[in-house]
């Protein structure tokens, strides 16, 4: 056994935990040994004129991804490569995509797969609740402590309807049949050999923990014994070859899930895994599994041969007369005779172990009537005949391995590597050999750096963070110690202040959160100046000196990136809270603007917003809207939005509100168009009804407790006592918000959005929303705190109405426009979500959420107007065929796609991954299947954009234009960096959302940092 340890999200206890044991060892020699036959084939099947790069790229990725999963330890990296094989077999699937058939089946499978890949992924979360562990091993050994827990049977079910999924098991076997549409080396390789049985691999690497139960004995056996009496049927009912295979392969997956059933049934009625019964039925299942993965694939490839040779699928139509020649005849005889075992056929070995199986289960139906005599004869004649069978093959001569010839393989190394010497500078003009390599011969380098660099950043800065915080361990802990003395000489006073100030709420456990922690040092951030200068010139030496010295991109990147990093660690705050009294009057009487990393976060994500919608507008806004003052509007909108987030003070919350009407009604109306004239009525009406509502919540609240300053507020609601009172004033102030954020109230969003150019509405969709969820999280954290299990279940009600509403509206639709604009309130109904469930998790969750959904939003609209440029037209019935010209834009508006469901690893996963576990953690199962199936379904809206628009077919006499969408693509560029840096480098986000989550869940710490207490 080998093992093996690289982090990724070490906070989380997810990492690539890679273990090799006998198991994993059996499927990897599968995947490799099979995917190197099929990748030989496709030499020779593939035409040369199809985008074989692509081919050979999708296929290399998927068996990458499968033997992720087999060799993954950790249950959610294993769920990660579970989804990347959903992923790269839609590619494949689709490869064809001007077939409708080929992309419909491919649509299918993935969402078939990936609604089975969501379930999994629940299973597993509620796995880590009963253990603490993502580690299957650990699960493993811990299977006897949890299995009386409440939440084990739902996890047994979500793990089975996962694995039943993606081994094509009744129901979910629909799918596999119309995947045949992938050309035969991708139906040989996903479809019979490896894919289908990455489902079977899971029930059998989970059976040592839920073996033991009844339900999965049954429903593995009985599912399976299912699918192999259902896929039979329909494979003798077919006529077409490839259809027989297909169902023939369904019936078989069937027969290898009933034997998996068969061992776990040996535990389930006491017999444990040493037993006979055990090791004969998993020894089949396992043995039975390699034997029909190769003996299914080399079928597909023979049917391929006579498929591409002739261009016509084999039917029984030829009736005597099929195209196959002789050698073709007799090697599809012999696979045939391996397939129902026929002796001196491979599988015959397989087949002679099952009835061995099928033996001990007519053991456990004569325990079951009783009859214990029956049951011991026959579970010895079993047991012996199995024996005597396998002790022949103890006995056979030992196999003589061949040796490798290791000159071969240098000698087409050294060719290879006398190519690249002796052409680098004929064919690139460069003289440094690796520079050219990797610049000149690799097209897609450019991109791949500027995510280097990203990914760099977020981790040098996540290291030297965390040296930080170990340099400043020692004055923490005399401040720590100092304050535990004053709190044993004052402890009955300090109790009864506390009461006093902060209520019933929890204080923080630490004082550690008050003490600011900042780079003071005046040496460092002097030399900085002068330092930050001369890195920043080296690195672009390197830059543009790589192509004949040593240097280049990626070395320029990550010198640039540590001359950023150094520059924030000498002039930014690590953590504490930074305030601002404006007006030279001291909280709670003026107006204090205050920076606390919840805050920090959301205006460093506006900023990077307003930064990619500016440059997206000098390409996109027309001479007449920049004439009647465009940008100004812009930069006030974002003025309004960051004061949102930095202001301490209730009234200064409401101007800034209206600041953020006035600019937003002039963004909305500029243009002039009747569409927009007839939103920006309705917009302003109903903004103006909240604004009048906020007014009026405003002066209850100050007329009950005398202050409008929130740290102030906090300690006044613990005084007032009036807990009716303060419920209607809360309830009022959430029915303004969620106005605001289009929580439920979201009937004024979908027109008065869709209205706007599309610079206008990314912008919309990242930052106005938001400020209103920002609202309902600041309030009712740090000042609603009374009634919190009222409050909770509303918002929890809200939130799940807003998701459900918000994919009905992304599905119904067929405009760009509509399905993005309903996914922004889905997107609002995740975040409100968070706040219902309102523990660690969830709360930090729905930080990393809102700034990803901020992003995201943002990236997917400023996509769509390029879509939409280049279409000409909103209509997805008028789109198709725009891949072959803007395939940049295609392929990020695809991978947009899959952070907005939160695939990994991308910047939606994480985030959706602490909401999940912070929404079953608080009981809120229904609410988290909402989330769920949500998920599953905005992207399935998203998904059809991509395929209809760039793999549809265009429409009949549908002329498109020139359009230079480069322009466009280079500011969503920076928010598609950055969707990426934040999932692949998502352990140094989480260090900055966990501190945030800190504030939240302790308020106290907000209140002392602005009152000064």
């Amino acid at each position: 056994m080998v093992s093996g340890y690289i982090p990724w999200i070490p906070s989380l206890d997810i990492g690539f935990n890679l273990y090799l044991d006998g198991l994993s060892l059996l499927l990897t020699l599968l995947i490799t040994g099979v995917g190197t036959l099929v990748v030989l084939y496709s030499i020779f099947y593939m035409d040369t004129k199809e985008a074989l790069n692509r081919f050979y790229l999708y296929l290399l990725m998927f068996m990458g991804a499968m033997l992720g999963v087999v060799l993954s330890d950790n249950m959610i990296v294993l769920y990660g490569f579970w989804e990347l094989t959903s992923i790269t077999s839609f590619l494949l699937i689709a490869f064809h995509y001007k077939r409708e058939a080929s992309t419909s089946g491919a649509q299918k499978s993935f969402l078939i797969t990936v609604f089975g890949g969501f379930a999994m992924l629940a299973g597993f979360m509620l796995m880590y609740l009963m253990t603490g562990t993502f580690s299957i091993r650990a699960t493993i050994t811990e299977w006897g402590q949890i299995q009386d827990s409440s939440l084990f049977l739902p996890a047994l079910v979500l793990i089975l309807v996962g694995a039943f999924t993606k081994s094509a098991q009744f129901p979910f076997h629909i799918w596999l049949p119309d995947a045949m549409e992938a050309p035969t080396p991708v139906s040989a390789y996903l479809h019979s050999a490896t894919m289908v049985k990455a489902g079977l691999y899971v029930v059998a690497r989970f059976t040592p923990i839920f073996g033991g139960q009844g339900l999965w004995f049954w429903l593995v056996t009985g599912v399976g014994l299912l699918t192999l009496c259902y896929g039979s049927f329909l494979a003798v009912k077919k006529n077409d070859l490839k259809a027989i295979l297909a169902y023939s392969t369904i019936s078989q997956l069937g027969l290898i899930m009933s034997l998996l059933g068969v061992g776990s049934a040996a535990i389930y009625f006491g017999y444990g895994e040493s037993s006979a019964m055990y090791t004969v039925a998993i020894t089949a299942a396992l043995l039975h599994l390699f034997n029909h993965a190769t003996f299914k694939a080399a079928l597909f490839m023979v049917v391929g041969i006579v498929d591409h040779e002739t261009g016509e699928n084999i039917t029984w139509n030829f009736k005597g007369n099929a195209p196959f020649s002789f050698y073709e005849a007799v090697l599809l005889l012999a696979l045939i005779a391996a397939a129902v075992s026929i002796p001196f056929a491979k599988n015959r070995l397989s087949a002679v172990i099952m009835t061995g199986a099928v033996g001990y289960l007519v053991t456990l139906l004569f325990v079951l009537f009783r009859a214990p005599d029956l049951a011991l004869t026959q579970m010895i004649v079993e047991t012996v005949s199995v024996a005597l069978f396998l002790l022949c093959f103890y006995h056979l001569p030992e196999l003589q391995r061949g040796k490798s010839s290791r000159p071969s393989g240098t000698a087409s190394l050294e060719s290879i590597s006398d190519f690249f010497i002796q052409e680098s500078y004929n064919l690139a003009g460069g003289k440094n050999v690796v520079n050219v390599l990797l610049v000149d011969f690799r097209g897609f380098d450019t991109l791949l750096e500027i995510m280097v660099l990203g990914v760099a950043s977020l981790s040098i800065y996540s290291m030297i963070n965390l040296n930080l915080e170990a340099r400043d361990l020692g004055a923490r802990l005399k401040f720590r110690k100092k304050e535990q003395t004053e709190e044993t000489d004052n402890e009955t006073s300090d109790e009864a202040d506390n009461t006093k100030k902060y209520g019933n709420r929890e204080r923080s456990s630490s004082t550690w959160d008050t003490v600011p922690l900042q780079s003071n040092d005046v040496l460092l951030q002097t030399t900085t100046k002068v330092v930050v200068f001369i890195i920043l010139t080296f690195a672009l030496h390197l830059f543009f000196a790589g192509h004949h010295n040593p240097g280049g991109g990626f070395i320029g990147g990550l010198v640039t990136a540590a001359a950023l990093v150094l520059l924030a660690l000498a002039f930014m705050a690590q953590s504490g809270i930074q305030t601002l009294n404006m007006g030279g009057w001291e909280p709670p009487y003026g107006i204090v603007l205050v920076a606390d990393m919840v805050s920090a976060l959301l205006v460093v994500a506006a900023s990077i917003i307003g930064f990619a919608c500016l440059l997206y507008a000098f390409r996109s806004v027309n001479k007449e809207r920049e004439e009647h003052h465009f940008y100004p509007f812009f930069h006030f909108l974002i003025a309004g939005v960051n004061g949102s987030f930095l202001t301490g003070d209730l009234f200064n919350l409401f101007v800034c509100f209206e600041l953020m009407l006035i600019s937003s009604y002039a963004l909305i109306v500029l243009g002039g168009t009747e569409r927009q004239l007839r939103e920006t009525i309705k917009y302003v009406l109903i903004n103006i009804v909240s604004s009048a509502l906020f007014v009026a919540s405003i002066g209850f609240l100050y007329s009950v407790t005398g202050t409008l300053n929130m740290a102030d507020l906090s300690n006044r609601i613990a005084e007032v006592g009036q807990s009716g009172v303060i419920t209607l004033i809360a309830v009022l102030f959430l029915i303004v918000f969620s106005i605001k954020a289009g929580l439920f109230l979201f009937f004024w969003l979908s027109g008065s959005y869709a209205a706007p150019p599309a610079v206008v509405t990314a912008l919309f969709a990242g930052l106005l929303t938001k400020v209103g969820l920002y609202a309902i999280v600041r309030t009712f954290t740090l000042i609603f705190y009374h009634d919190p299990d009222f409050f909770h279940a509303l918002i929890g009600w809200m939130a799940g109405a807003t998701m459900v509403l918000g994919v009905i509206g992304a599905i119904s639709y067929r405009d760009v426009n509509k399905i993005l604009i309903y996914n922004v309130i889905a997107g609002v109904g995740f975040v409100a979500f968070g706040m219902a469930a309102a523990s660690r998790p969830s709360l930090e969750g729905l930080l990393f959420y809102m700034l990803h959904d901020m992003l995201i939003k943002t990236l997917l609209f400023l996509l769509g107007g390029a879509l939409i440029a280049v279409a000409g037209t909103s209509k997805l019935d008028n789109m198709g065929g725009l891949i072959h010209r803007y395939p940049l834009l295609g392929w990020m508006f695809f991978i947009s796609a899959l952070a907005l469901a939160g695939i990994p690893p991308f910047s939606g996963f994480p985030g959706k991954l602490l909401l999940f576990e912070g929404g079953l953690q608080a009981g809120l199962y229904g609410l988290t299947g909402i989330a769920v199936l949500s998920s599953l379904l905005m992207l399935y809206s998203v998904l059809r954009i991509f395929i209809q628009a760039f793999w549809g077919e265009p429409p009949a006499g549908a002329v498109r234009r020139p359009y230079a969408v480069n322009g466009l693509l280079i500011p969503a560029g920076i928010l598609f960096v950055f969707i990426i840096a934040m999932g692949v480098g998502a352990e140094g986000m989480f260090q900055l959302t966990s501190r945030a989550g800190d504030i939240l869940l302790h308020p106290n710490i907000y209140i002392d940092a602005v009152l000064k207490e």
